[in-house]
């Protein structure tokens, strides 16, 4: 993801780095199975407490964010690196109230302003507020078929909202990339990987399984 976002910058195109953004779907997979594991993989299950989640998640993540957002915003407030941090100032105030209130990638203006790379929290925060929800439907499903079935269910549904947003939104095509529903698969694929490593599945059925739906 680095390099592909250094070509970017200097302006090198490579076969190779011309995808890492799919090392960003990578990512959102492997934060849905790390944060899935101590309640799907690992036993004794531990029992989800909402509130214990919610403040590990505000605790980890929330203080450095709002720090790389003030800082952006200062820069951006007295032109420091204007070609990076261009807002103007009269909207500025709304662009740092959308990114502290990680809301940002909900409208097309912020999607990308400040630091563009922090559509992606805006996005994973999305994922933490899912993820109650999809622990409760996995849990709930503790067998192969079910696990499956689920998991379709999901797949299903990522592509009728990506096939659905064009028609509502036509001029938001970067809800496709922002919007949880729009790319749900990526993290509930963690979340099932869990889930199946927990049922006893060994780990080389679980590659063979992962590159085959991982390819289609």
């Amino acid at each position: 993801v680095m390099l592909f976002h250094a070509a970017i910058d200097v302006r090198v195109d490579n076969l190779v780095l011309r995808h890492g953004y799919s090392g960003v779907q990578f990512f959102m997979m492997l934060s849905g199975y790390v944060l899935a594991r101590p309640y799907l993989e690992v036993p004794p299950l531990r029992p989800f407490d909402l509130g214990r989640y919610a403040v590990g998640r505000v605790t980890r993540i929330l203080p450095p964010y709002f720090v790389v957002v003030l800082l952006a915003a200062a820069l951006s407030f007295f032109h420091i690196g204007a070609s990076a941090t261009n807002v103007p100032r009269a909207d500025l105030g709304w662009h740092v109230f959308t990114h502290l209130t990680l809301t940002h990638t909900f409208f097309a203006a912020t999607h990308h302003s400040l630091v563009s790379v922090l559509w992606s929290l805006g996005l994973e925060w999305q994922y933490y507020l899912v993820l109650p929800l999809l622990l409760l439907a996995f849990r709930a499903g503790r067998t192969p078929w079910r696990t499956a079935a689920l998991m379709l269910a999901i797949i299903v549904a990522t592509l009728a909202t990506r096939a659905a947003l064009p028609v509502v939104a036509p001029a938001r095509g970067d809800l496709l990339n922002g919007f949880f529903l729009a790319r749900l698969t990526e993290f509930a694929a963690g979340v099932c990987l869990a889930s199946l490593l927990g049922q006893g599945w060994s780990r080389p059925r679980l590659v063979a399984l992962a590159v085959v739906v991982g390819g289609a």
